[in-house]
């Protein structure tokens, strides 16, 4: 549904798939998010998957 919401708005044609979508450009706001880091350990795995 959202796909297709995508398409329609870009003139995508319906038979063609949708791989990425790029945004550029600037937020209509300038409040900027605050910016969390994750811990390296959370991210991170030795000898496991």
């Amino acid at each position: 549904m959202i796909d297709d919401l995508k398409k329609q708005l870009l003139s995508i044609p319906k038979n063609r798939e949708i791989k990425l979508v790029i945004s550029l450009g600037y937020p209509s706001s300038d409040v900027m998010r605050k910016k969390v880091r994750k811990n390296v350990k959370d991210i991170i795995n030795y000898n496991e998957y």
